[in-house]
């Protein structure tokens, strides 16, 4: 009996060093705009353009992006949303940049751009909300948020 009771204790303490090491907590990464350009081409109504992005890991694990989705706003109007499934791997402790493409209405793109006419020289805050969905791991998805700002200058520049 003493002997099922001690390789029960051990397969127990076997199981949950496993279970830590399964269940190891990831800091959550950073997400930076890097740049964006408009794409020649589209149609009138939808509007493309490309965002140059930057994701840092700082975890001792590579993160295997599946996919990501995103927001990007710029003085409270809703610009650039898309999704890519597109995303390198993000090796550890290491930042990676890569282009996402979306779309933005018209009519938002030409609201923005009046009010930016209207200041040519004032900065407006942006925002970029992201859903980063991992291959695998625990936890599978985070939600990430950048805010800036950007000028007039600036838009003209990234063209």
């Amino acid at each position: 009996m003493n002997k099922i009771i001690k390789c029960t204790l051990i397969g127990i303490i076997i199981f949950l060093q496993g279970c830590s090491w399964l269940r190891q907590e990831l800091v959550d990464p950073d997400i930076q705009v890097i740049g964006f350009k408009h794409l020649k081409g589209n149609n009138l109504l939808e509007q493309r353009f490309i965002l140059r992005l930057q994701l840092t890991n700082p975890n001792d694990l590579e993160l295997d992006v599946k996919a990501i989705s995103f927001l990007f706003n710029i003085a409270d109007i809703e610009l650039i949303q898309g999704v890519s499934n597109d995303i390198p791997v993000i090796k550890p402790y290491s930042k990676t940049e890569f282009t996402v493409q979306g779309s933005a209405n018209v009519i938002q793109a030409a609201r923005l751009l009046k009010k930016m006419q209207k200041n040519p020289d004032k900065r407006f805050d942006y925002t970029l909300h992201t859903k980063v969905d991992l291959a695998h791991g625990w936890p599978s998805t985070f939600n990430l948020k950048r805010d800036g700002d950007v000028g007039l200058n600036d838009w003209l520049q990234k063209r």
